[in-house]
């Protein structure tokens, strides 16, 4: 193969080998990269909270099960949070589901030298742990959608371990980032 242009680069005859993969069938690896979760907070206010995901390890038991997330400055105050989506897809329906990891026993950050964790609501009543799904399906052009929701039955609650809640989020959606 020869290759004639490539813009911002420089082309020469040293030998380069270049490896493409065909991932746009791998829905899981489509989920990597940068996200805005956009909520409503416990005051009302309108939240965007960047996001970036990354898949684990290929080789690992977490691949193709786990989405890593990290998220930064969410209390405004210059912390990062790192938590996990558990990740499903089902070919013959071709829907899928990325969930928060809600289980109690998970911290996400400190803030202010206070342990955090997820823990969430559903219609208000009480609150649980478990996961909290973000449900979707493939577009007409078989990618994954840009915007997924949480059925906005449920809240977040980013709870202080043993103390009680620091923040929720209601209606929470997250958009894939353009830039």
């Amino acid at each position: 193969m020869t290759i004639a242009s490539a813009d911002g680069a420089e082309i020469s005859t040293a030998q380069t080998t270049v490896t493409i993969a065909d991932n746009d069938g791998d829905f899981y690896a489509a989920f990597a990269g940068t996200w805005t979760m956009t909520a409503t907070a416990s005051n009302g206010s309108t939240v965007s909270i960047p996001l970036t995901m990354t898949t684990s390890p290929e080789g690992t038991p977490n691949y193709g099960n786990i989405i890593n997330c990290t998220a930064s400055n969410v209390m405004g105050d210059g912390e990062s949070y790192s938590w996990q989506f558990i990740y499903a897809f089902d070919p013959a329906s071709q829907q899928g589901a990325l969930a928060f990891n809600c289980d109690g026993e998970t911290y996400i950050g400190q803030y202010l030298g206070y342990n955090l964790l997820w823990l969430f609501t559903f219609e208000g009543d009480g609150l649980f742990s478990g996961t909290v799904p973000l449900y979707w399906s493939l577009t007409e052009e078989g990618s994954i959608p840009t915007t997924l929701s949480v059925d906005p039955s449920y809240a977040l609650y980013l709870y202080i371990d043993g103390a009680g809640w620091l923040e929720n989020y209601s209606n929470i959606t997250i958009t894939r980032s353009l830039y």
